[in-house]
């Protein structure tokens, strides 16, 4: 009977570590994704102050032109800034997440160890 606890709690352990393992590829997933976008972001803004950098007079026209591209530049600015608070959020659930795998599995690794000193 304590043998089946053990192997019980041996599964149970092997569980939560493929589950951690799985939070740990997902959250070095989501850190690459967070990385790619700051970047396309820098890239954007780089581009949006070249665009800004005007020393020519513009006619009506131009202007209107302009200010239809900075709005542009601005909106999509917004996006990438959304999908920065989107995947902070997804990183904050993965790390909530892995710290409850991780508490469960320090009860796992006790329980188990109890049972291993029964058996002994």
């Amino acid at each position: 009977m304590l043998r089946q606890l053990v192997s019980l709690k041996a599964r149970r352990e092997r569980s939560i570590r493929a589950a951690l393992h799985a939070l740990s590829r997902r959250e070095r997933a989501l850190l690459a994704q967070f990385d790619e976008i700051r970047v396309e972001l820098a890239g954007l803004r780089e581009r949006w102050r070249e665009r800004c950098d005007i020393v020519d007079v513009l006619d009506q026209e131009a202007l209107r032109d302009l200010k239809v591209e900075l709005g542009d530049y601005y909106l999509a600015e917004r996006r990438f800034l959304e999908r920065i608070d989107a995947v902070n959020r997804l990183l904050e659930e993965v790390r909530i997440e892995r710290d409850r795998q991780n508490r469960l599995l320090q009860k796992a690794v006790i329980a188990q160890d109890k049972f291993m000193t029964l058996l002994e």
